[in-house]
């Protein structure tokens, strides 16, 4: 049988962080990727701008303060540990190179 490979310091506590996420936290991640090019701020502007009434990005089904307020509490998961809540969802990996957000195979 495959041992299972080790993890680096805090990748346990941030893969078991991710998997407690609810479905539109980690909605807001992958938008944040997808469309806002991995920023925070731009994701958070974008919904401020939604309920300014000025033009936005994307719509997101009418409950904008409480992906505020989710993006909030991811954002600053990332900023305490220094990572990148991404690295950690499954699926597409992504690594940052030369400035660049790319994705990488698993």
């Amino acid at each position: 049988m495959a041992e299972k490979p080790e993890l680096k310091k805090g990748e346990e506590e941030h893969s078991r962080f991710v998997r407690s996420l609810k479905p539109e936290e980690r909605l807001l991640i992958m938008l944040r990727d997808e469309l806002y090019g991995g920023k925070w701020d731009n994701l958070k502007q974008d919904l401020k701008d939604r309920l300014e009434g000025r033009p936005y990005v994307f719509k997101l089904a009418g409950r904008i303060k409480d992906d505020l307020a989710r993006i909030e509490k991811l954002e600053g998961y990332e900023k305490k540990h220094n990572i990148d809540l991404s690295d950690y969802t499954g699926g597409e990996k992504r690594e940052q190179q030369g400035g660049k957000r790319i994705r990488k195979e698993k």
